[in-house]
């Protein structure tokens, strides 16, 4: 798993990571933007896929960042993506099967919190 770039604050003035559009067609086999917190939208893609994650690192943080803000705060805008291959973007850890969309670091589960436009709402 990888991201690509740092994260961890909002970006006023967000820039589509067009550039990597070429490189993820070749070598990402599933992607998802960073908009609504790291562990949300990966929790998302997890599910989407069937499978699980182990991590093995936070990703690289925005000056003056946290990590918890980084894993459950939304707008970094950046991308998330898994790959086979060995590439030059920074590694946050790996896709493993397991109980589909479950986060895991350390054997502790990663509550996937972060900005949810379609909240459950009790009826």
């Amino acid at each position: 798993l990888y991201v690509t770039g740092s994260m961890g604050t909002w970006k006023k003035k967000p820039v589509p990571r067009l550039d990597l559009r070429a490189t993820l067609q070749r070598h990402a086999h599933a992607a998802i933007d960073i908009t609504d917190g790291l562990a949300l939208d990966l929790s998302r893609l997890l599910e989407a896929s069937g499978l699980a994650a182990e991590i093995s690192a936070d990703p690289p943080l925005d000056a003056g960042a946290t990590a918890a803000a980084a894993w459950h705060e939304g707008e970094s805008y950046e991308l998330l993506f898994a790959s086979s291959r060995r590439l030059a973007f920074p590694v946050i850890g790996r896709v493993v099967a397991g109980t589909p969309g479950q986060i895991l670091r350390d054997g502790r589960a990663i509550t996937p919190a972060g900005w949810d436009p379609f909240p459950a709402r009790a009826c």
